[in-house]
């Protein structure tokens, strides 16, 4: 089992098993707290110099934030893209951050600014680096709401003969409650890298794209 394989497992067991144990928490002990943790299959294409076209690339992700008074944040995300059809590793991108609402007017209806970090496995290779988050989310009345999320990575770390790196994410969809502690989610997701190929100095990208639906469990 590589490392990667860990990461997954890590991240499903927390999924499954904090949710179990705040529910049986006092609420009196949770104090202004928020948070979410949820499962997600993202149904992506990945393109890159690596693969021979496009490739279906679906693999399981997931994500868990929480909120201190509605006002700071932090949040982690793992997502993949299965190379498993072109022989190729996967390609992995987690990132945490750390994000204030600059303005809100319920809990399923503002607008926050983040910094974080971005590690992104590709091609036997890690780059890694800042990035700047923005996000939003918009009520629509009861339990539905808008949410959308960007994020810039202003500079990354060279790997495996690519240097200059940048990229840029994006998920945006809709999210309701079928049940008071239980949320679903249904969107679409790109996550996109540029960079200067050195073995022949020629500009390049690599990209995953595709809708994205899962479901979490909240307090």
């Amino acid at each position: 089992m590589n490392i990667r394989d860990n990461k997954l497992i890590k991240l499903i067991k927390l999924s499954i098993v904090l949710p179990f144990c705040l529910f049986f928490t006092p609420a009196q002990a949770l104090g202004p707290i928020d948070g979410e943790v949820g499962l997600y299959w993202w149904a992506n294409d990945f393109e890159a110099d690596i693969s021979d076209g496009e490739i279906d690339a679906g693999a399981l992700g997931g994500r868990g934030e929480l909120w201190f008074n509605q006002k700071w944040g932090l949040s982690g995300q793992l997502y993949r893209s299965d190379l498993e059809e072109d022989n190729l590793d996967d390609a992995e991108y987690l990132n945490l951050d750390f994000k204030r609402r600059i303005f809100s007017l319920t809990d399923n209806s503002f607008l926050a600014l983040g910094l974080g970090y971005q590690d992104i496995d590709i091609d036997n290779g890690s780059s890694n680096g800042a990035r700047i988050l923005v996000e939003g989310r918009l009520g629509l009345g009861g339990v539905v709401y808008l949410y959308g999320q960007t994020a810039w990575f202003p500079e990354l770390d060279d790997f495996n003969n690519r240097s200059n790196v940048d990229g840029t994410e994006f998920e945006a969809g809709l999210s309701f409650d079928p049940l008071p502690f239980m949320s679903v989610r249904a969107g679409y997701r790109r996550f996109k890298i540029d960079y200067t190929n050195d073995l022949n100095n020629s500009d390049e990208s690599a990209k995953s794209t595709g809708f994205v639906i899962g479901a979490g469990f909240h307090w």
